[in-house]
């Protein structure tokens, strides 16, 4: 951050001091910007001639990852799930995450809750406000429509070998 002043003609301009009280925390360059080195609080001073001014300052850290609970969900047309996030490290200056489908005809999202629309694939991210971190999770959703015709196929296809053998039965009946 650069420190700006007025009137920017001022004959005083180049008497202008910065000081911090941790260089830890914030660096002050020759040309008086301030740069923020780790999370934590300092006071910067601004001199001119007899005039002080102190600020309190405090850095946050920023957003370092985003844990979530799963890297793939499978769900069935209808259904719902509860997404589990948090930053870290918790007290980062983003500290809220944005969740979001990129298929909302797929799967729709509010707030953490995940609701499946209808049958594909598509991915929800997770992120935050300034897209500083991403989390990137499958998603599967199934018809029960699918789900039924899968049961049903098999029903046939056992009947098919039940009448199979019922016809092999009876040709090697015949030929006694």
């Amino acid at each position: 951050t650069q420190i700006k002043f007025s009137p920017q003609n001022a004959e005083n301009i180049g008497e202008l001091k910065v000081i911090s009280s941790n260089q830890d925390i914030i660096k002050v360059d020759k040309n008086n910007n301030l740069n923020a080195i780790n999370a934590g609080q300092c006071e910067i001073v601004v001199s001119v001639e007899n005039i002080n001014r102190t600020y309190n300052i405090n850095v946050k850290s920023v957003v370092s990852d985003i844990h979530v609970d799963t890297e793939r969900i499978n769900l069935k047309v209808g259904e719902s799930y509860k997404l589990n996030t948090e930053i870290y490290p918790k007290d980062a200056i983003d500290n809220e995450c944005i969740i979001y489908s990129r298929d909302k005809s797929i799967v729709t999202v509010d707030g953490n809750i995940i609701r499946a629309n209808r049958f594909g694939r598509t991915v929800i991210i997770v992120t935050t406000p300034r897209n500083s971190v991403q989390k990137v999770i499958d998603v599967d959703v199934r018809s029960t429509l699918y789900e039924n015709k899968k049961e049903i196929s098999w029903y046939y296809i056992i009947l098919v070998f039940i009448a199979l053998g019922v016809i092999v039965n009876r040709i090697a009946y015949m030929s006694y």
